[in-house]
């Protein structure tokens, strides 16, 4: 074993995120960003509770502040999770939230779980954020299209991908019309893997700092809006069923793998002696493991099956 390389700007990465985000709200994704959706459906309801907890305890620890109690963010807005989620408005069956302008707050009642509160992100910003341009070998890492300038014999890339203008429009545009009587939080959640780079985003935040300085958005911390719950009473809505919303699914198959290796995970952790003198205690020993297990159903892996197998 060998020391590898780029520890240091690691480092600095991540000593810049936790500033950035120390005081702030924040949202921990499921650890390893897990399909919770395929854990359900695999009868894996257990793995996914340890997917959501996990990623809080771990998110606290590394950036050294408090995340959002009970509020986890699904991978592709897709419902299976706890007392508060960020939804995408096609994942309810009655279709509402996709005709709303700006999303909102609503009561949704999960077949498995109590009620829970969920805020819709606008579908408008959700759908400008995810477009890319994908090739035949890379379905969903391709890079958005990027335009270029030639002046003489110097050609330069502008560096922004189409996505983030797309989304820079949308938002304007959401801005520029104000909210309608009634209307939720204007909630903008792009994709868990957003195609963008250091240009676009850096011109999106700026735009937005412009719509605050000019009183055109007013920010409003998540927590406030989940504790504020829905705007009005009314009947819990429904989420629609997953399999006709996600076209890009975790394989049966590593679901089944990863229930066996939980098994065999949870059988060693049952035959290990508390106390015993091995110089670390069974929570640390296992917890790398239990983790771990969750990796094969990861969201990073839609679309791409042969990967999710390996």
């Amino acid at each position: 074993t060998v020391p590898g390389t780029g520890a240091g700007a690691a480092g600095a990465w991540l000593d810049s995120l936790s500033a950035a985000t120390r005081d702030g709200c924040v949202i921990a994704l499921p650890f390893a960003d897990a399909d919770l959706v395929a854990l359900a459906r695999g009868n894996l309801g257990e793995l996914g509770e340890r997917a959501v907890s996990d990623g809080f305890a771990t998110t606290a620890e590394i950036l050294g502040t408090a995340v959002l109690d009970d509020t986890t963010w699904p991978a592709d807005g897709v419902l299976d999770g706890v007392q508060a989620v960020v939804l995408s408005p096609e994942s309810l069956d009655d279709g509402v939230g996709v005709q709303s302008a700006r999303g909102g707050v609503v009561p949704v009642a999960a077949a498995e779980t109590s009620p829970m509160s969920a805020v819709l992100a606008d579908p408008l910003l959700s759908r400008a954020a995810s477009v890319a341009v994908a090739s035949p070998t890379s379905p969903v890492d391709a890079p958005a299209a990027r335009t270029a300038a030639t002046s003489g014999t110097t050609r330069a890339a502008v560096s922004a991908p189409l996505a983030t203008q797309d989304l820079l429009a949308a938002l304007v545009f959401r801005a520029q019309r104000g909210a309608p009587a009634g209307a939720g939080p204007l909630v903008l959640a792009p994709p868990h893997r957003w195609t963008t780079d250091a240009t676009g985003a850096r011109a999106l935040l700026d735009a937005v700092g412009v719509l605050l300085d000019s009183g055109r958005l007013r920010p409003r911390p998540l927590a406030a809006v989940v504790e504020a719950g829905p705007p009005a009473a009314g009947p819990p809505r429904r989420p629609a069923d997953p399999l006709q919303f996600s076209t890009r699914d975790i394989p049966i198959a590593v679901v089944d793998s990863v229930r066996e290796m939980n098994t065999d995970v949870a059988d060693l952790r049952s035959a290990a002696v508390p106390g015993s003198d091995v110089g670390a205690p069974l929570d640390a020993m296992f917890a790398p493991l239990e983790q771990a297990v969750l990796r094969p159903v990861s969201a990073a892996w839609h679309g791409r099956p042969d990967l999710a197998r390996g």
